[in-house]
């Protein structure tokens, strides 16, 4: 829970356990949707408070960063879009 908002910049990395993959980082290897779509929830909750949002993907999160990046881009335009709708 994020309570005080101390800049105009959001600023996350989502880091691994360097142990879990070690050498292939070709494709995503472990899913992270659950969690990413948690963060999403709460950069989205914060897009009023901040300018800027910066997400920095480790390939030791999910396996294979530019995809991971991709998917989290991915969650939060659909939750822009759902939201958008239901407003």
């Amino acid at each position: 829970k994020i309570e005080t908002v101390t800049s105009n910049i959001l600023y996350v990395r989502f880091l691994g356990d360097r142990r879990n993959i070690e050498t292939d980082f070709s494709h995503v290897q472990i899913d992270r949707e659950k969690n990413l779509d948690e963060w999403q929830r709460i950069v989205r909750a914060l897009e009023e408070k901040v300018d800027d949002f910066y997400g920095y993907f480790n390939n030791h999160y999910s396996g294979f960063a530019p995809e991971t990046a991709t998917q989290f881009r991915d969650l939060i335009t659909k939750a822009s879009r759902q939201s958008s709708v239901i407003s």
